[in-house]
């Protein structure tokens, strides 16, 4: 129960602090207990994953592969470093807590 909250109130945060950047650029990227949302841009379609289909994954730079039950899933972005370093580790944590393996950083 703690850790739904701290997951929750960890997401919000990512959340506004991606919606906030100032470039306009910055990627969309919804990480919950039941899967991520992946947006590369504000007007462009998104796609939900959940975590119960991935199976692994590998983070390149500006890349996330997502190796799915079905098909695999590559979500290019574009973001500063720092950016880039959130959206990986907000990820990470989430798929730590889901015994979802993953490679490269």
């Amino acid at each position: 129960m703690i850790v739904n909250a701290i997951t929750g109130l960890f997401c919000l945060l990512f959340i506004l602090f991606v919606l906030t950047d100032l470039t306009g650029t910055a990627p969309k990227v919804v990480v919950t207990n039941e899967g991520v949302l992946l947006k590369a841009k504000v007007f462009g379609s998104g796609r939900q994953i959940k975590w119960s289909e991935v199976s692994s994954m590998i983070f390149h730079s500006y890349q996330i592969d997502f190796k799915l039950d079905s098909e695999p899933v590559f979500f290019s972005y574009k973001s500063s470093a720092n950016v880039s370093r959130d959206i990986k580790q907000a990820i990470r944590d989430m798929a730590d807590m889901k015994n979802i393996p993953i490679t490269g950083g």
